[in-house]
């Protein structure tokens, strides 16, 4: 059987689980973002969101590891002059608060707090998004 979801792709037995198939995205995630060091944010975004939504539907706490990992990635490959830095800023804040939510660790409170002040620092002065971040 295969399955496609945002840029996964994931073969397992027929009769596979779906902890199986969230195991095979989380590796495939880790193996793509180590083997080609990306320059464009929107690949460990794009895989980062998958991991979150699936975080979201299911609870799998590795999932949102692994998306806080990528959306980390893809804030630190974020070029000087990109046109919406504060989204990806935006995707970590929200993947950190929930990692908070499920620990209750203070540390990660205080980096989604952070995160949640440069978000607002990089969002378009006056811009019509900036209230959306």
């Amino acid at each position: 059987m295969h399955e496609r979801a945002e840029g996964f792709s994931c073969t397992h037995p027929p009769g596979g689980t779906v902890p199986e198939l969230r195991r095979g995205w989380r590796q495939q995630a880790s193996d793509q973002s180590a083997a080609q060091p990306d320059k464009d944010p929107e690949i460990p975004a794009s895989r980062a969101r998958t991991l979150y939504f699936d975080y979201q539907r299911s609870g799998d706490l590795p999932s949102l590891t692994e998306a806080v990992r990528l959306f980390r990635v893809a804030v630190a490959v974020t070029p000087d002059g990109h046109p919406d830095p504060a989204m990806y800023l935006n995707n970590l804040g929200a993947a950190l608060y929930a990692m908070y939510e499920r620990t209750k660790d203070a540390d990660v409170l205080a980096e989604a707090t952070q995160v949640a002040g440069q978000t607002i620092a990089a969002g378009p002065a006056g811009g019509p998004d900036r209230a959306m971040y």
